[in-house]
Order: C-alpha cells, then structure tokens, then sequence
C-alpha cells in the first residue's frame, strides 16, 4: 500500500494571556496516492537502461511537487531471483534522483541479469511525503549473437595472442599465426570490428603466450614462447606502438608461461605453464614488483600447488587464481583462490564453482566476471558462465554459437565484451571476432 505523512505546522497568536487565546492551525495534506507505470511488477527481460515512469501525484493544498527515485540492486551473487507474485520485493534504500519534477527517469546503465528494486516518492514544499508501492524486475541477459562480427578479420588466425583496451582502442599484439608460426605484429581498432596495422615488427622477438597488462598507466609485456624455447624480457610502452626494454634478465627466471596481474600498485608473476606435460618447468613461485624491474619474492611454494593453464585476473578489490590442471596428477580443477593483500592466500570452498578447465580465458564485464574455452577431459569447451562475487558462479550457456577453443582472447572495452581468435585441436586456427553485449 501507498503510505502518506502528514505534517502539521502551527503558530500561536497571543492577544492576551486568558483562554480565549486566538490559535490557528494549518493543516498540510500530502499527495495522494500515485501507481508506478511502464515497467510492471515482476517484469524479467528488462533493458540495462530502462525508463522508469510513474502517474503524477495531486497535490489537493495545490502545493508543488517533486519526485526522488530510489531504486536498489539486490544481487550480490549471481543466483538471487525475483520473489514470488506475493512476496513483497525488499525495500530500495538508495537515491538515485531526488527533487525531479519530471514523471519519468531514464536510468543510465544497470548490470545485465540483476534483480532490481524501485520505488518514488513524491514530496510537497510543506514537508508532506508519499511514497509508491516498491516493484521489483530483473534485467536481461547477456546478448549472444548468432553469428561472429568479423568472420575474417584482416591479421592471420592465430592462437596464443594478447589482446587489451588500452587509451581507447584495442590492442592485439602477437600470437602464433597460421602460416607465420611467432609473430610480433600489433594491430588496434577503435570498435572490435575495423583492425588497423600499427606495425608488423615491432621491437620484441615474435612470440606466443605472453602477457600484456596496464600498469602505472603504460603497457607492460612480459615474457612467452619464442621459436626455440622460451623468453624472460619485460616491454613496456605509454601508447602501445613504441616499445621499451625494461629487462631481459628478471629475478624470477626463464619461467616458460608466467601468468601477470596488477594488484595494488605492483606487478605481480607467477610461475606456470600452458599445459602440464613440462613437470620441471612449472613453478609454483609468486614474484612482485612496484616498478615491474625489481622483483622480490612473495614465496617459492604457493598454496595451490603445481599447476599449468591456470588463469589470474583482479576482480572486487582481491587477486584470484582460478582453474588449471595439476602438474602432479594431471586433473582439471575448478579450484578458487584468492588474495585481498597479494601475500595470504585463500581457497573457496564453494559448490557453485564453474567446470574444470585449463587454458581457458577470464576478463571483467558488467561488475562481472566472465569465463570462456579452454579443455578439460571431456575435449575443448564453448560454454560461457559468469560471477559477480568470483565464487559464485552461473553457466549463461552450455553451447555457444562460436567454435570450441582455447587461447584466444577475451577483452571488454567496458561497453562489451569481444572473444577473438583462438584455436582448436580439429578445426585449427581462428580469426573471427564475437561480441556480447
């Protein structure tokens, strides 16, 4: 039901001091009641930018009116659900607009596959309030095309590429390309779809399975496979396109696939593989840097133990380490590991964790996270799942409509989401572009 307050203001008018005192009392009544409109209770499938509307409140005093919307997204995890046809939504405590004189408002952006709450409540300038039922909807889903953006794009399929959004632009920069082996050509685009040759050679050797992170706010390149083995130097670059060497001898070593993060104003490495067939050549040792050529060890033995394909990504203030396959006995995990300070380590031990996996690609999208590819026992995956707690996670889809792959590229320019090249042990290398949105 709608509520109404109802404020009284007085003042007293003295003519004597005997109980015929002279009083008046001015009664202020409140808007009435008003319905929410447009977007009905329980809605689902509801755009990430919706309209909210609502009837103009009367006001019988002819008093003037304004509006603040409150509206809430009540979805810590990812498996909060719209209640019930009677279950009464929970209260939206936070202010959106206030003091509006409009009967609409057009929301900016809300996560995708949220469950959101509003209300409005209509003031008088004499204090008078009334508030309107609280309705609840949830937002759509993740919108997964049929088909790819670019079904060739203009650099060579390829595996084993990094690709960043960086200064406005995406950054694709080498790779192991059909019919070239290592490569170490960049090219950017401006919108996922339209790629331009920013150099075919830059300074670094060709590689493949490399690692490209933001930092102080440069590009930083370290390490990968070359043809002949592996390679330990450190890049970094302020505009992507003119490369620096920072090092070529880093105190870590000639680790063959190190896995880089950005946590807290250092860089991060830790030691690992792509597969698990190299037992010797996979450390399980995590090196930090405050200027990404002084390393100090953080330990020689992490928690988690040898493994290879895993993957490291920052997500809601804490560092996770998550999936890879085991060095020792060679299974899959879908283990979570994380780390609010980049020193004490902690496993999840949750039951909604996304399936097994190794070599598979994780970015952040829509204050999410977001999984695709990579293989397992049961062969090369193209399913998507996402989180928006880094534990708990749900399987948007068991079957893409893109190919089966592993080490391709996966990167959000904030607006969507791209999944770009990658290969596959039956269909081989490849070049499309897809976009979730």
């Amino acid at each position: 039901m709608k509520k109404a307050v109802i404020y009284i203001s007085s003042f007293m008018l003295f003519a004597s001091c005997s109980k015929d005192d002279n009083s008046t009392e001015t009664l202020n009544t409140p808007p009435e009641a008003f319905d929410l409109v447009g977007i009905t209770n329980k809605a689902t499938d509801v755009g990430t930018s919706p309209m909210l509307t609502w009837q103009a409140a009367t006001d019988i005093d002819g008093d003037e009116l304004v509006y603040d919307i409150y509206l809430e997204d009540h979805s810590p995890n990812t498996f909060t659900a719209i209640g019930g046809e009677n279950d009464p939504p929970p209260e939206p405590t936070k202010i959106i607009a206030q003091g509006i004189s409009d009967t609409s408002y057009n929301v900016a952006r809300l996560d995708l596959s949220a469950r959101i709450t509003w209300k409005v409540v209509a003031r008088d300038n004499k204090g008078g309030v009334t508030e309107s039922d609280t309705f609840e909807f949830r937002t759509r889903e993740i919108n997964m095309r049929e088909n790819p953006i670019v079904d060739s794009a203009p650099f060579n399929s390829r595996y084993g590429h990094s690709t960043i959004f960086f200064q406005d632009k995406f950054w694709l920069i080498g790779g192991f390309a059909q019919g070239e082996s290592h490569t170490n050509d960049i090219w950017s685009s401006t919108n996922g779809e339209e790629w331009v040759l920013e150099t075919d050679t830059a300074p670094f050797e060709p590689r493949t399975q490399h690692n490209v992170v933001i930092f102080k706010e440069r590009l930083w390149l370290l390490g990968g496979i070359i043809e002949g083995g592996h390679i330990a130097d450190i890049w970094s670059s302020a505009d992507a396109i003119n490369w620096e060497k920072e090092t070529d001898n880093p105190a870590y070593g000639n680790v063959s696939v190190p896995k880089v993060a950005a946590f807290k104003n250092k860089l991060y490495v830790f030691g690992g593989n792509e597969t698990s067939s190299t037992v010797g050549e996979t450390p399980d040792d995590i090196w930090s840097s405050e200027d990404g050529v002084n390393w100090e060890l953080e330990t020689d033995s992490a928690p988690y133990g040898l493994k290879a394909g895993f993957k490291v990504v920052v997500f809601n203030n804490k560092m996770f380490v998550l999936g890879g396959q085991s060095v020792d006995s060679f299974t899959y995990s879908s283990a979570i590991w994380y780390t609010t300070d980049g020193q004490n380590w902690t496993e999840d031990i949750g039951i909604n964790n996304f399936s097994r996996r190794a070599s598979f690609n994780v970015t952040t999208f829509d204050n999410k996270l977001w999984i695709t590819g990579g293989f397992n026992e049961d062969g090369i995956l193209n399913d998507l799942w996402f989180t928006r707690d880094g534990f708990n996670w749900r399987r948007q889809t068991t079957n893409a409509n893109y190919q089966p792959r592993f080490r391709s590229s996966f990167c959000s320019n904030g607006k969507e989401l791209y999944l770009i090249g990658g290969a596959s042990f039956e269909d081989g290398f490849f070049n499309d572009i897809w976009m979730f949105d």
